[in-house]
């Protein structure tokens, strides 16, 4: 726990300095007065965390400066000790009644100080924590007794309304309105206080406001009454809706045409506050979402979309309205339909002062775009015939691979393959029938390799597989079973007929050391592929070897 501020009002030198040297020890920052007169100053000028007073004091007593100490209307109760040589029963009954909340006997231990101190500190920590929760809310929070005087205003209201807590506490609360609501406040809580009828308590309303420098202006006040064992008050939560209703003139001002084009505009539309709540949506809004403006107007972006999405969302209007600058983004939302892309333009919005007051979003529905250019991505790697790598790609992929065995010293090896008499098939059967014969080649191919293997169409019926982490005995194994699984199957062509086609395989494997070549390597393995066919094709040869496979 953190130390307390501390005022310790004890009209002898020496014992006040006695006890300010113990809790200084402590860390506490000790205040010391020697009279009530002055502990009363202290206490209007800095209010502490913690009061030790002295019964007795030239002038003003303890007592005395007790009492008119609980009349100081505060956000919190402070606790105070008193410091007694009489700890008989009628002083301390008297402490009680004055508003004290423990007591220490003269002369004063140690121990029994720290012990005092340390359950004030439990009670203060209460309080601060109490106090930052009610100060870190973004409305403001007015609490208010039961004849109408203010006796907490957090940092909201504060800046709601330009007063300090000491400007405005202990006053009527009706200071914070402008007639005719001043004027009929106390009769509202008169009539309350006296029938229990509830005109304003428990319901939200939209009123006007009046802040320290004469201004009205609207906000959203909402009361309750609430009810301890020891009191009864009421909480006003007050939203200024200044930024709000200011946008929604404007766009009043130019219904007949600015709204009408928000509302048609073939794209995304929307106004977001500083804090990020919505302020306007369009129609195409409405239709891409498929909520309602009035499911979303005044909320967050965390309140209606996925926690990734409103992340992303917010971090960008946080950078428009931080350059005050346009920012062009592409964003993305999960939606009944499936997922929809955007490229959203985002500006920040501006007062008649050129004060930022948000940020406005136009939204281009990219999906199709997104689409095309996946489409796009797939063609320019994939063979459309066969679904294998084309060219291009299977080098840039075998480039990679062979750079990363010849790093790390691992494996590696290449299959070339064609398909025997293609020449014949697409002359004797038609080119449908040899696109056939490659696409039921290309399943076979990949039916027989690992998710590691990278496949590739190199160019009419030639076909090309790298092997990664694969030697030349492996790969040999592989190529023959792939030989052996062509060969023994017919492809049906169409028109009831059947084909029956074989293939041949060159083996090459990465000779062992740091250098590798791909140009080299395939150069090998076409070779070993001429040869298998030379050989009589429907077979493999491999790279380094005087005979088939």
């Amino acid at each position: 726990m953190n130390p307390l501020r501390i005022l310790l009002a004890d009209d002898s030198v020496s014992v006040g300095k006695y006890i300010s040297n113990l809790l200084r020890d402590n860390g506490h920052a000790v205040t010391h007065v020697q009279s009530g007169e002055e502990a009363i100053a202290a206490f209007h000028e800095a209010p502490p965390e913690l009061v030790l007073m002295d019964i007795e004091m030239p002038g003003m007593g303890g007592l005395e400066a007790i009492k008119k100490i609980r009349k100081i209307l505060l956000p919190v109760r402070v606790p105070i000790i008193v410091i007694t040589s009489h700890a008989g029963e009628a002083t301390l009954l008297d402490s009680f009644m004055a508003g004290a909340d423990d007591y220490l006997t003269k002369p004063v231990e140690p121990l029994q100080l720290d012990i005092r101190i340390q359950a004030m500190m439990r009670i203060v920590s209460a309080q601060r924590s109490t106090a930052a929760m009610v100060d870190n809310v973004m409305e403001g929070i007015i609490r208010i007794d039961r004849v109408g005087r203010i006796t907490a205003f957090n940092k909201a209201a504060e800046t709601i309304f330009g007063y300090t807590p000491g400007e405005v506490l202990g006053h009527n609360v009706k200071m914070l309105m402008p007639n005719p609501d001043r004027d009929r406040h106390d009769e509202y809580i008169g009539n309350h206080v006296a029938t229990g009828e509830r005109k304003i308590i428990g319901k939200g309303r939209e009123v006007v406001g009046l802040r320290k420098n004469g201004e009205t202006f609207p906000m959203h006040l909402g009361v309750s009454e609430a009810e301890t064992p020891d009191d009864r008050f009421f909480i006003g939560v007050v939203r200024d809706l200044t930024i709000e209703k200011a946008l929604r003139s404007k766009l009043a001002e130019s219904r007949n045409f600015l709204a009408d084009v928000i509302e048609n505009i073939p794209s995304v539309t929307y106004v977001k506050n500083r804090q990020g709540r919505k302020l306007l949506v369009n129609r195409k809004y409405e239709e891409v979402t498929g909520k309602l403006r009035e499911q979303v107007l005044g909320k967050l972006d965390s309140e209606i979309y996925a926690p990734a999405e409103a992340e992303a969302y917010r971090v960008s209007d946080l950078e428009v309205m931080r350059s005050g600058q346009a920012l062009q983004v592409e964003e993305s939302l999960s939606t009944a339909d499936g997922e929809k892309y955007f490229l959203s333009v985002k500006f920040p919005t501006r007062n008649p002062a050129g004060e930022i007051t948000g940020i406005c979003g136009i939204s281009t529905d990219i999906t199709q775009i997104k689409h095309y250019q996946r489409e796009l991505e797939r063609l320019s790697q994939y063979d459309e015939l066969t679904g294998l790598f084309n060219r291009r790609h299977f080098m840039s992929l075998a480039r990679h691979e062979l750079s990363r065995s010849a790093r790390y010293g691992g494996e590696l090896s290449l299959l070339m393959l064609d398909v025997d008499h293609f020449k014949r098939v697409n002359d004797d059967h038609g080119h449908r029938a040899g696109d056939l014969v490659l696409a039921a080649l290309s399943r076979e191919i990949r039916q027989a390799l690992r998710e590691t293997d990278i496949p590739g169409r190199l160019g009419g019926e030639e076909f090309a597989v790298l092997l990664p982490e694969t030697g030349a005995e492996q790969a040999q194994q592989v190529a023959e079973r792939l030989r052996q699984a062509v060969a023994g199957k017919t492809i049906d062509i169409g028109d009831e007929k059947r084909l029956a086609c074989t293939i041949s395989i060159g083996v090459a494997a990465k000779p062992a050391g740091p250098s590798a070549d791909l140009e080299n390597l395939l150069h090998r393995a076409d070779t070993a592929l001429y040869a298998a066919k030379n050989a009589g094709r429907d077979r493999v040869v491999s790279a380094g070897f005087d005979r088939p496979a």
